[in-house]
């Protein structure tokens, strides 16, 4: 686990994630969750759900998901779960708290929620399938998994997605760093490879692998407001901090500035084009 000597507020826990979980973070997240509802239409899911009574979000954050779901379905309990606790704000009365560790066994009885949902968890996990199986174990015969991930830096690249040079040059030592810290990064962000990979659990696995343009930014109004909502929100990850082991691994200030630089330029010579998985399985 990283030491990390800083003013921004982390978690005490022992367990890999070395991203804040204070103020400026909390409006990071609740930007990034603007941006896929915009995509998604104001919806909270692209799986077909019908009238969950009971929803589980795994890696809570800021909450801004589940404030929605609880608004959606006010007659369902919404359980949120997250090594922090969540922000100091008003949230739904059918929403309920449980602060807990991820990479640690989930304090629910199997088959016991409709609705399982984790976005950008996934690539911060170490020994991803068996944390992906423990978690389908707890959602119900028919119910649904809704996972979301964003591959940060894909070493297979192709003219589809593919990363400006500030922009590998900022998340390569980011990344490596999570895997340092245990983090199975890539394999995380291939979330429809680990469904897939689950014989005899889903009856069905659905879903969608964007490739999001972060410069330029799309034509597509929906789609542009979820890259600009992600480029945003992953600048503000890089820029964060200046953790040593990151800047040993070449996350200097000039590669931060170099990245900042980079975040609003419109250069075909710049692009950006980064994966982006929306995947839900329904459970046998």
């Amino acid at each position: 686990m990283t030491v990390i000597q800083t003013t921004r507020r982390y978690h005490s826990t022992e367990a890999p994630y070395s991203v804040p979980n204070d103020e400026p973070e909390w409006e990071r997240l609740d930007d990034m969750t603007r941006g896929f509802k915009a995509y998604m239409g104001g919806k909270l899911t692209l799986a077909p759900l019908d009238n969950p009574k009971r929803i589980l979000e795994i890696g809570a954050g800021s909450g801004a998901w589940l404030i929605q779901a609880a608004q959606t379905y006010p007659d369902a309990e919404v359980v949120a779960v997250d090594i922090s606790d969540l922000p100091p704000r008003p949230f739904p009365s059918n929403v309920r708290f449980v602060k807990h560790n991820a990479i640690e066994p989930l304090p629910f009885e199997p088959e016991s929620f409709d609705v399982i949902h984790m976005r950008a968890l996934l690539i911060h996990l170490p020994d991803v399938r068996k944390h992906l199986a423990h978690f389908a174990s707890r959602v119900r015969p028919g119910g649904f998994l809704l996972v979301e991930e964003i591959a940060l830096f894909s070493s297979k690249t192709t003219p589809e997605t593919r990363q400006s040079d500030a922009y590998r040059a900022a998340w390569g030592p980011f990344v490596d760093h999570m895997y340092n810290n245990g983090q199975q990064t890539e394999l995380g962000a291939r979330c429809d490879e680990l469904l897939k990979d689950m014989p005899g659990v889903w009856e069905k696995i659905d879903g969608r692998t964007l490739a999001v343009p972060f410069n330029p930014l799309s034509e597509d109004s929906a789609m542009a407001t979820l890259g600009r909502s992600l480029r945003t929100s992953l600048m503000r990850a890089i820029l964060a901090e200046q953790i040593p082991e990151r800047v040993a691994l070449g996350l200097t200030p000039a590669v931060q500035e170099a990245y900042e630089r980079d975040h609003d330029r419109d250069d075909p010579q710049s692009t950006t084009i980064v994966p982006v998985r929306l995947y839900w399985a329904q459970k046998k």
